[in-house]
Order: structure tokens, then C-alpha cells, then sequence
């Protein structure tokens, strides 16, 4: 048998599986289920495994080597390496769990030139793994870094040989994947191949500064895209990963025709040296997504003050009285500088940027760095904007560009411009959505702040309005609510006295967590009284539908039925539809 974890989604998909799992039982009897429901994983088991005979107590000790190359098309022979080496242990425990360690890894520059040692690197995962399906869910240790968690998700990848689904959810994202496999002797051979322009999920190029769509099958690109094709093949000696080598060709196609471009070739190899009984004690207890996650930006170690000083004159060159052409290229340069400086060095900078030493422009120079400071957006230079913010360093239409862009301001600050409480939740908004943010101190405190600034949720006038609507707008933009939260905003929607554009925007706010029971019960409440305005009800099903289950499925579809006004009506059910053909589909299977 065997054991998965899975990720718990709005729609609750384990809940789903486990239908699915015990419909098969009831029709088939071939499968077993044990559902364990806890706070952090949904635990089913599988039939045993039939391709993959790892056992229980053993390491597997592998060689891996990986080598980048990047080229021009317009410099032939040159050519830029990067070589990764390491030792992968890989652990069979109970329940067809998995632990990966790495040892001895070593990346290599050019001219073998080795580079420092990455932090974390050699703490273990727990992965599980199932016939050659891996999990979309691992475990980390506390305290594990991205850059670290992304290698090993890249080199748990490896491993994944699943046969019988025609996609693969690994480091890349959910891929459409072709695979084949054919016997030599004693040796499963398995090749898998895929366009990884087709994974969901897959980290995307980031554009700065324009987005537009593209024509995947065009020749001519309007727009820069990375092209990248996959090809693995894995021999699986008496039911062991023997041997995996994957080739990945991506090309980089700005403003080009057919294959001229940047080009960058990947090869990953996996070689199994030895085996040994072990069972190593691991504190793997953080459920992290197997998909690649952007890291967050190193900061530089030492003083960033001359480079950044550097960077701004850079920009400040290429704008005459209007921006030129290379402006764009300068000032993503000084952006991704900031980005990895220090806040002592950020407003040193400011400090002489401010004072207009070395600058032909001291105006536009000190725009352009407010400017950077609001684009790099990250810790370090929220800090900054709030130094300048508290000195009064920053004029009025500079403030509430900080207030916008920078997303933070000091909340009892007397006269605090709407806009503040956007960018606050943006804020809190944009963490919570890299990171947990249950149990967390700074949010906790940011919501009682909220909750301060609410009060009874009562208008005395239009302004007092407007202030209040600002304040749920900013809630609605963590895109998660806590406990203490809730009963305020509940209470405005549900307040049938209050303004119906007040009750409107607690109801949106609903929208930033919309599986809280609290919240579906409430919306559903006002949804089903017909006595309502259909303003208000119409928001309340928009609420509901963001997160349905079995009994907002039954009110609607009873509520359909008795619905005694068709204000509203068609529009809850063309939406009903779409969403119950929506379920329909995902419970499909592949």
C-alpha cells in the first residue's frame, strides 16, 4: 500500500478523490482507502507498486551531473557552462514515502571556477512516490531556503516515470507528457517527452514593462518567449531507477524569425552507484508545493552604494527631455540592483541623489530613483519608502506614488489618503501569497489595525462611506482573512439598514478568502432572502460561487426553482451551469 499527500484546494480535491477511491472499491474491490484528515495532508493509500521495486530501509546511493549551456546564434563557439555536481540519496521509508538528500554539491562557473556553497542544501525532503508517480506535494525541513528546495525539486523530478497518466506534475509545473517504453532484457526502458510551453503552472518570463498575447505557432514573434522541449530517457534495472538522463533546449526568440535567437541546452544525469541500509531521522514537517517557486532576492553582502550610484546615472543619461530608447534597459538594470541591496545602502543613495552630486539632473534623477525604489517592491525598500515616508522627505504627489506603489503606510497616521489602504492590503496581500499567513504575528497585528480602524462599521455620513469602503477594499486585498476579521465584515453585509454600496463592498471583501464557512454560510444567508436587494443578493451569489459545495449547490438549485423574481435570475443560472459543467470536467479522468 501506499500513502499520498495531497494538496487541500478550495475545492477540496481529496474530498473528490476520495469518492472516487471508494466508488472504485464498491464496483472493483481492488482498492483500499484511508482517508486521514489533519491539518496539513490528506493521506489515501494505492495499490502496490508493479514497475518500481524500491525497499523499505535501503538508500540508493546516484551520481548526478548537470550542465547548462547558453549561445548566440550571432557568436558561434561561444559559449557559456555551468556544471552542477552532487550526491543523491535517496531513502526507501514506510508508506511509499521517499527521503532525498544531497551531499558534496558542487556548481561550477566557467574555467571550473566553483562557486560558494548554497545554503541549506543538504536538508533532506520527503517526497511520495507510488508506482513512478510522485506526489505535487513534499515535505521540507523548517527553516529550508527556496534556492535549495528548488534543486531538489528539480532533482526529485528525475525519478518520475508515471505510465499510466498522460501528465506529469513535477519541477516544470502540470505537463501534457508523451511517454513510451519498450523492454532490453532485464531493463525497462521508459522515454518521455513534452513542450513545456504547455505546462500550467510553469514560471512564466516576467515583463516589466508590456504584456501582450503571442501566437504560439507563429514564425515571426512580436513578442520575446522562451520555447522549451523536454526529452528523458530513465532505464529501470529489477524494478530500480538504473539510470535517467534528460535533455531540455530552450530558445529565446526576441523580435526573430525560426532559430535565431539565445539559445540554452540543459542535461541532467542520474547514475545509481551503490546501495546500503539506512533510515535517517528527518524533521520534514512543512508541506511545500514540487512546482518550482520564483526565490526571493538575495541581498548583497557588502556595500551596494557605488554600483547603485552607477546604475542611476545609467538611466539618468538616456532621458532627454523625454525617455529614450535604451531607458527601458537601464532602468530594469537598476531595478534588479536595488532589488539585492541593503536598506542602509538604499538610503545613502537617496541621501546623494537627493543632494544632486554627479547628476546633471537632480529632479529626474531623484524621480527615477523613487521610481526604482517602488518597482523593486521588496522588503528592503518598503523599509526605505517608510524612513522617507516618516522624515517627510517625499512631497504630496510623491507620498501617495508611494502609498500606491510600495503598498505600506503607518495606518494611525492622521489624514491618510485612500489609496494607503489599497496599498497596505496589496501588501499583506502579495506575502500571503508566497507564504502562510495563518498564526503570523505582523498580520495579525496589520488586521487589528483594520479592525480599529472599522469600529461599529456604522457611516454617520458620505465620507465616513467612502473611508469604510476603502478599508474593506484593503481587507479584500490580503486575499486572507483571520478569525478576528470576520464577524466585522459580516456584520456590514448582513446590516440591512446600512447603505446597500457598504453592504456591496463587504461582500467583495468576502472574495479574499471565500471557503471560510462563516463567510459562505453568511453570503448564502442574504443569497436565499428574496427580501433582499438584488444588488446585494447578486454579490452574495458571486461570494458563494467562489467556493461552492454540496449545500450552496442544493440552496442554489432549490432557489432556481421557487425564485419567484427573474431579476438576477439568468444570470445565477448561466453562472450554476458553467460552474456544475466546470465540476463535471475536473472529475473526468485523463
Amino acid at each position: 500500500c501506499c500513502a499520498t499527500m495531497g494538496r487541500r484546494g478550495p475545492f477540496r480535491w481529496g474530498l473528490a478523490l476520495a469518492v472516487v477511491l471508494v466508488a472504485q472499491h464498491t464496483l472493483a474491490g481492488d482498492v483500499r482507502l484511508y482517508l486521514e484528515d489533519t491539518t496539513q495532508f490528506n493521506i489515501f493509500f494505492f495499490p502496490a507498486s508493479q514497475h518500481f521495486k524500491y525497499a523499505e530501509g535501503t538508500t540508493y546511493k546516484y551520481n548526478y551531473e548537470g550542465k547548462i549551456d547558453i549561445t548566440l546564434s550571432s557568436a558561434e563557439g561561444q559559449v557559456t557552462s555551468t556544471d552542477i555536481k552532487a550526491v543523491v540519496l535517496l531513502t526507501q521509508q514506510a508508506e511509499c514515502n521517499l527521503v532525498l538528500r544531497l551531499q558534496n554539491v558542487q556548481v561550477l562557473g566557467a574555467n571550473g571556477k566553483k562557486y560558494g556553497h548554497i545554503p541549506d542544501v543538504e536538508k533532506p525532503i520527503r517526497l511520495n512516490f507510488h508506482d513512478g508517480h510522485i506526489e505535487d506535494s513534499i515535505c521540507v525541513e523548517p527553516g529550508d531556503s527556496q534556492n535549495s528546495i528548488n534543486i531538489k525539486r528539480a532533482i526529485a523530478s528525475l525519478f518520475q516515470a508515471n505510465l499510466k497518466n498522460s501528465y506529469e506534475t513535477d519541477v516544470f509545473g502540470v505537463c501534457p507528457t508523451e511517454t513510451a517504453q519498450h523492454k532490453e532484457g532485464n531493463v525497462l526502458v521508459i522515454q518521455k517527452s513534452r513542450n513545456l510551453n504547455k505546462c500550467a503552472y510553469r514560471e512564466t518570463l516576467r515583463q516589466d514593462f508590456f504584456s501582450t498575447t503571442f501566437n504560439l505557432n507563429s514564425e515571426i514573434k512580436s513578442s520575446p518567449i522562451l520555447n522549451g522541449d523536454y526529452n528523458a530517457n530513465l532505464r529501470v534495472k529489477n524494478g530500480i531507477l538504473d539510470q535517467a538522463n534528460v535533455i531540455e533546449n530552450y530558445l529565446y526568440t526576441p523580435f526573430s524569425v525560426g532559430k535565431n535567437g539565445a539559445k540554452a541546452q540543459v542535461v541532467s544525469k542520474l547514475q545509481l552507484t551503490g546501495t546500503s541500509k539506512d533510515n535517517p531521522k528527518i524533521q520534514c514537517n512543512q508541506p511545500r508545493s514540487i512546482i518550482f517557486e520564483v526565490p526571493h532576492p538575495v541581498i548583497a553582502p557588502t556595500s551596494n552604494v557605488n554600483t547603485i550610484l552607477n546604475a542611476v546615472k545609467e538611466v539618468v543619461k538616456t532621458i532627454d527631455v523625454v525617455v529614450g530608447e535604451q531607458t527601458a534597459k537601464e532602468f530594469f538594470t537598476l531595478i534588479k540592483i536595488v532589488r539585492a541591496s541593503k536598506k542602509v545602502d538604499l538610503l545613502a543613495v537617496y541621501n546623494q541623489v537627493k543632494s544632486g552630486v554627479g547628476f546633471g539632473d537632480k529632479q529626474v534623477a531623484k524621480k527615477t530613483y523613487l521610481d526604482a525604489l517602488l518597482a523593486a517592491g521588496n522588503g528592503e525598500t518598503i523599509e526605505v519608502a517608510i524612513t522617507l515616508l516618516k522624515n517627510n522627505e517625499l512631497n504630496e504627489i510623491e507620498k501617495k506614488l508611494v502609498y500606491i506603489g510600495l503598498s505600506l503606510a503607518l495606518l494611525g497616521q492622521r489624514g491618510l489618503p485612500y489609496e494607503a489602504y489599497l496599498g497596505i492590503g496589496n501588501l499583506a496581500g502579495r506575502y500571503c501569497s508566497q507564504h502562510s499567513c495563518q498564526n503570523v504575528d505582523a498580520v495579525n497585528r496589520l488586521t487589528q489595525k483594520f479592525i480599529q480602524l472599522l469600529s461599529d462599521g456604522k457611516a454617520a455620513d458620505r465620507n465616513e462611506e467612502n473611508q469604510i469602503i476603502y478599508i474593506l477594499k484593503g481587507l479584500a486585498n490580503f486575499r486572507y482573512l483571520s478569525d478576528a476579521i470576520l464577524q466585522k465584515i459580516i456584520a456590514i453585509a448582513q446590516d440591512k439598514k446600512a447603505p446597500n454600496r457598504l453592504r456591496a463592498a463587504a461582500l467583495e471583501t468576502y472574495l479574499a478568502d471565500p471557503c471560510k464557512d462563516k463567510l459562505r454560510d453568511s453570503a448564502l444567508n442574504i443569497l436565499q432572502d428574496i427580501q433582499q436587494d438584488s444588488e446585494v443578493r447578486i454579490k452574495a451569489y458571486l461570494a458563494v460561487a467562489q467556493c461552492p459545495n454540496a449545500k450552496v449547490g442544493n440552496a442554489v438549485k432549490a432557489l432556481l426553482e421557487k425564485e419567484p423574481s427573474y431579476q438576477g435570475k439568468h444570470k445565477r443560472i448561466r453562472n450554476f451551469r458553467n460552474i456544475y459543467c466546470t465540476r463535471r470536467a475536473f472529475r473526468q479522468p485523463n
